[in-house]
């Protein structure tokens, strides 16, 4: 990501935010992450895109994305957000973590020993504007490596949902806001609102140059509703069931299907929201890159 640079150059012509303020509205508005039992669902996941000019013209897919098949996904219990950065914070001095995320950096050399108010203080978040205090980004999600998120999941006693998992909470959502569900069955979709979800107030799309407070947060997040990044699963990237190498770019999902990638939907702020928005996208990081721009849900 460019932002990791240190001679990352802001936006032109675009002001920058009064994080500050920002800041002291999400604190405000500060709630609990609290868990939520998911019921037994059953889900169509995928798209068809035949990749032919025979035929109407509709929407486009990657190969990743094909074709369509149903699965039936248990109850589960999900956190109904993302990790905020204050939460990680307080995991990092809990088990005096020396590591901290890519996406952060460190205002002072940090000791092992400082509480929870002086860690904050000396550590900052890397954004297009440069470094905000993380004083003034402690409600953001967090974005971090597979094995950083692994290791806070484990000593909150949970884990990462699977790419099912989070496909039956993504759709649970869209289910109770009486959105066409993402039936396919092989044909060509004429509704776009059973391909897309409406992402008109979510974070995404360049409508902020940085990630917003999720932590007001009081019920489910939705696909591309983490305020900003994409939403991490601990399931393999790998064909689902149907796959075969496109004609046009064989090679853009088949060489990363290697036992070394994580499966992850949505996006960014950065993304445009016909992708970010998009029910059968599917996007992948190294298990192990630091720069990963993903936040998580438990």
């Amino acid at each position: 990501m460019t932002i990791q640079s240190p001679n990352i150059l802001p936006p032109p012509d675009v002001p920058r935010p009064d994080f500050a303020k920002l800041a002291k509205e999400a604190t405000s508005q500060r709630l609990q992450n609290p868990w939520i039992e998911e019921p037994k669902q059953t889900v169509n996941i995928g798209y068809h895109d035949p990749e032919s000019d025979d035929g109407p013209n509709r929407f486009f897919a990657w190969d990743n994305e094909r074709e369509p098949y149903e699965i039936t996904v248990p109850p589960i219990k999900a956190q109904v957000r993302p990790v905020s950065n204050g939460e990680y914070a307080k995991y990092l001095v809990d088990v005096k973590e020396p590591q901290i995320p890519a996406t952060w950096s460190k205002t002072r050399d940090a000791r092992s020993d400082e509480e929870y108010t002086t860690f904050v203080a000396r550590h900052s978040i890397k954004t297009v504007w440069g470094p905000v205090p993380l004083s003034q980004a402690l409600d953001w999600p967090v974005v971090a490596s597979f094995d950083e998120v692994e290791r806070y999941a484990q000593w909150a006693g949970a884990r990462l949902p699977t790419l099912h998992e989070l496909r039956s909470i993504h759709e649970h959502v869209e289910r109770r806001r009486k959105a066409l569900d993402s039936k396919v069955n092989h044909q060509f979709h004429t509704d776009p609102k059973a391909i897309f979800v409406d992402l008109s107030d979510t974070n995404s799309g360049f409508q902020n140059f940085h990630p917003m407070g999720i932590t007001h947060k009081d019920d489910l997040c939705g696909l591309g509703d983490t305020r900003g990044a994409a939403d991490s699963t601990r399931t393999l990237f790998a064909p689902q069931p149907g796959f075969k190498p496109m004609d046009v770019y064989p090679r853009y999902s088949a060489d990363f299907m290697d036992q070394k990638h994580l499966a992850v939907v949505g996006g960014s702020w950065a993304l445009h929201p016909r992708i970010a928005g998009r029910k059968s996208f599917l996007n992948w990081w190294q298990k192990k890159y630091l720069g990963s721009w993903v936040p998580f849900r438990l």
